[in-house]
């Protein structure tokens, strides 16, 4: 995916979501190109400096289940508690619920994830996955044609 994360409007955007959704924490990562993985291109909320190190891989942690499963996963405390425990960016951003969606380019396989989270510990429900789960195609669309 080829976009401008300085590019204000997107950046607005994604921080509208994150405020939208009830959420402290918004990320969208995609592939790195050369390397296995995804990395976390656009941030809204992050409180640390390091997110752009970290890397989304398949299967580890919540947005890694997301990515394998190319469906919504959601994590808290009492429900996958391990997912947020194996994501570094749930525990870096000191995030007790989260909720992780797989980004389609019109193939088969996630070319993405978005990932909300809350520092206060409020579980996602169904009903967010619901309504959340529509505003990540227009927001991709936002990003740029090509994007992914």
């Amino acid at each position: 995916m080829k976009l401008s994360t300085t590019d204000a409007r997107v950046t607005r955007e994604l921080a509208w979501l994150c405020f939208r959704s009830g959420s402290d924490f918004a990320a969208l990562a995609l592939p790195e190109e050369g390397r296995r993985g995804m990395k976390w291109a656009l941030i809204a909320g992050g409180r640390g400096s390091r997110l752009e190190l970290m890397r989304l891989m398949p299967g580890i942690g919540l947005g890694g289940m997301a990515l394998r499963h190319g469906a919504v996963c959601r994590a808290n405390a009492a429900d996958n508690a391990e997912w947020l425990a194996a994501c570094p960016v749930m525990l870096a951003e000191r995030l007790l619920s989260g909720i992780a969606f797989p980004v389609f380019d019109g193939s088969c396989a996630p070319a993405g994830v978005m990932l909300f989270g809350r520092r206060h510990g409020l579980p996602y429900a169904e009903a967010d996955a619901e309504w959340i789960a529509p505003l990540i195609p227009r927001f991709i669309e936002m990003v740029g044609d090509g994007a992914l």
